[in-house]
């Protein structure tokens, strides 16, 4: 992970625009996000002709922070951001993840002034510094956006600035979930609960989640046709909410579960029981207030009992923070109660080579990357010796992609479990990716929740000690994407990527009578072509090739002079530039190889086949690819459809060999290689 301060070369860009000040006297202006139209929307136009000021010239005396972060600082303005402000909510109540964030090694003061603020959030596994100006969008000389109650304080508002420039425009912040900004702030992973169907032990669930310092959220779905629409119980729908306290006390000698949360508007509050002004609440003792930390102000914060909340809100995310965000005081034997285990996998599905879709892509799902989870001890307070496992499939550059008219995919993923059986009938090799077979004729042990096309699948379960492989995927195949999967355990775990070995064992078959009688042909064409010196070049390797009847039925164009060169290249023993006789006779028996593969997998005799099969026909010959050197092929040789006909798949196959050997030679003539044959393989299969 990146410092939470600073670059990772250890400069941050601030001190260098500092340095810049100094000397020229020039307050920063940020060309990337510029003061104009262009930061505010994409699709839709100002309603107003906004001012863009500097807080000194909107406040006599801005501060970053006025007395301090506090979760009442926080109100929406004219952008429906109120995912992102609920989120930032959560953040005040924990300083020590809010510095993070907001690093307070800046302000309006003359030291520090330069007119450029940095801040830094977490993108896809890692913290990055964004450095925005100062200058803000106002109107009758009042921030329009998020701003705070003070009005000399102005952290808010630049943090929604440089939140938005992350993602091109102000525009692009109308509408989402908590769970990106609560993870975008802390790193952490959020996990989504439907109240209706939640787990009879989620209070208790949410009482462990504070104890790990985790972030919670709550909602109500939209009103059809209205656009956060007041109900009768005070709240509203289509409006994010954020949780800042979840407390089992004794109120008038009952014991209650009590949720406190906030309206990120600062105003307009639950009217039900516990509500500030309900008879629940008049009476109650001072030690009873004080448990509630109770505060009697229209400031948008308001208690309810457990059971109301689940009766009225509909779906809560709970924000699980990774291990290096929990910051506290407290031995290490407690703080390790608090501590998720993690574990992240950065991979990509390519289309043609890794992006085989959801199970019901049967011929292509185990194309997928694929990875090993070992769960050896269960959790402390589990009776039934289960493990908690949380996984989190995340799809990189989504809302970044939305101002480009970019929609997410549709992911989501499934867990199997690797039984001891299985691997002793298999003989099973550690490491090794799980094949076609294994996923045909096993159940999922769990599942995602869902497929769906949002930022990131989540879900929670409980599973018996043992090896599991996760296979995350989109739904349809061939749909290309960068991902990151992350795994939250309470014990420590063995994980890692699955894959092949690049490795060649040769599977040199014998001729056919059939392939035989085709060779005399050839023999008798070779000897008329070659002429006095009895080697053909590549044009005359073309010229035999293409007028071959052994041939006719696997050609679907003639090959290429490109391919001939290649072939003559890989078998040209002495370097003349041609194939001698002998020479030439190897290259057909290869050929003739390929030639029965292609057959094999081109199943409705198109004269080409998918490059999901052509990883299948090249193991068949004797290539073993792991996926990152597969994909290189593909990239290489398959045509826009990710399709390889039989010329193209002689000269890959061709060229296959001759790398293999080559590496041999190479690493017999150093002692050492100085790269592994994965490299060696990319470096020449893509040149």
């Amino acid at each position: 992970m990146a410092p939470a301060h600073g670059k990772a070369s250890g400069t941050s860009q601030l001190e260098e625009i500092r340095q810049k000040f100094k000397q020229t006297g020039e307050l920063f202006v940020d060309k990337d996000f510029p003061a104009n139209d262009s930061s505010l929307y994409f699709e839709e136009s100002p309603p107003k002709e906004f001012k863009w000021l500097r807080p000194k010239e909107i406040a006599s005396n801005p501060q970053l922070f006025d007395a301090g972060a506090d979760r009442s600082d926080i109100e929406q303005g004219y952008l429906g951001d109120c995912w992102l402000l609920a989120s930032l909510s959560c953040l005040s109540m924990r300083p020590q993840l809010l510095k993070r964030v907001v690093p307070s090694d800046q302000g309006f003061d003359a030291d520090n002034y330069c007119g450029a603020f940095h801040f830094y959030f977490w993108r896809a596994g890692e913290w990055k510094e964004i450095i925005v100006d100062d200058q803000l969008p106002t109107y009758g000389g009042k921030l329009v956006f998020t701003h705070s109650k003070s009005e000399d304080e102005f952290w808010t508002a630049l943090v929604e600035k440089a939140y938005a420039k992350i993602f091109g425009t102000f525009e692009s912040l109308k509408g989402g979930n908590m769970a990106e900004a609560m993870e975008d702030f802390t790193g952490g992973l959020t996990e989504p609960y439907e109240l209706n169907a939640a787990p009879k032990h989620l209070f208790k669930l949410m009482e462990h989640a504070f104890e790990r310092d985790s972030m919670i959220g709550c909602s109500i779905p939209p009103t059809p046709g209205i656009v956060e629409a007041e109900l009768d119980s005070g709240l509203i729908a289509g409006h994010a909410y954020s949780v800042t306290g979840v407390k089992r006390v004794t109120l008038r000698g009952q014991e209650m579960h009590m949720v406190r949360i906030r309206n990120p508007w600062g105003k307009s509050e639950w009217n039900g029981a516990w509500s500030d002004d309900s008879p629940e609440m008049k009476g109650l003792s001072d030690d009873e207030k004080k448990a509630l930390e109770l505060k009697k102000e229209d400031d948008g914060e308001f208690w309810m009992d457990f059971k109301d909340f689940k009766q009225h809100y509909v779906t809560i995310e709970i924000c699980n923070l990774s291990p290096d965000a929990v910051v506290t005081d407290e031995t290490d034997a407690d703080l390790a109660k608090k501590k998720w285990v993690t574990t992240m996998e950065h991979k990509a599905w390519i289309k043609g080579s890794t992006a085989g879709g959801c199970r019901n892509n049967k011929d292509t799902f185990h194309k997928n990357p694929q990875v090993f989870v070992r769960l050896d001890e269960a959790d402390d307070d589990d009776k039934d010796e289960g493990c908690t496992l949380i996984v989190a499939l995340y799809q990189k550059g989504t809302r970044v992609g939305r101002s480009l008219g970019k929609k997410p995919l549709t992911i989501g993923f499934a867990i199997y479990e690797i039984s001891e059986d299985y691997k002793q009938k298999t003989g099973y090799v550690a490491g090794t990716d799980m094949d076609r077979k294994f996923f045909l004729t096993r159940k999922m042990t769990e599942k995602s929740p869902a497929y769906i096309n949002s930022r990131e699948v989540v879900g929670r379960y409980k599973l018996k000690p043992g090896d599991y492989v996760i296979v995350p995927s989109t739904f349809q195949a061939n749909e290309q994407g960068n991902f990151m999967l992350r795994i939250y355990t309470e014990k420590k775990i063995e994980s890692q990527a699955l894959d092949q070995q690049t490795d060649y064992k040769p599977t040199v078959k014998p001729l056919t009578p059939t392939e035989k009688g085709h060779y005399e042909e050839l023999k008798k064409k070779f000897a008329d072509i070659a002429g006095e010196d009895l080697e053909v070049d590549a044009f005359e390797l073309r010229q035999m090739l293409n007028e071959s009847d052994a041939l006719a039925e696997v050609k679907t164009g003639n090959f290429s002079i490109d391919a001939c060169r290649t072939m003559v290249a890989i078998y040209d023993e002495d370097m003349s530039g041609k194939l001698g006789f002998v020479e030439f006779t190897e290259l057909w028996v290869y050929i003739c190889m390929c030639k029965k593969v292609f057959l094999n997998f081109d199943e409705d005799k198109s004269g080409s086949f998918s490059s999901f099969e052509m990883q299948d026909a090249l193991k068949y010959l004797g290539y073993s690819l792991d996926r990152s050197t597969f994909s290189c092929i593909v990239t290489r040789y398959a045509n826009r459809q990710n399709q390889i006909d039989f010329n193209d798949f002689v000269m890959i196959a061709g060229k296959l060999r001759s790398t293999f050997e080559r590496y041999e030679a190479h690493k017999n003539g150093q002692g050492n290689a100085e790269v592994s044959v994965k490299q060696w393989v990319q470096i020449n299969m893509y040149s």
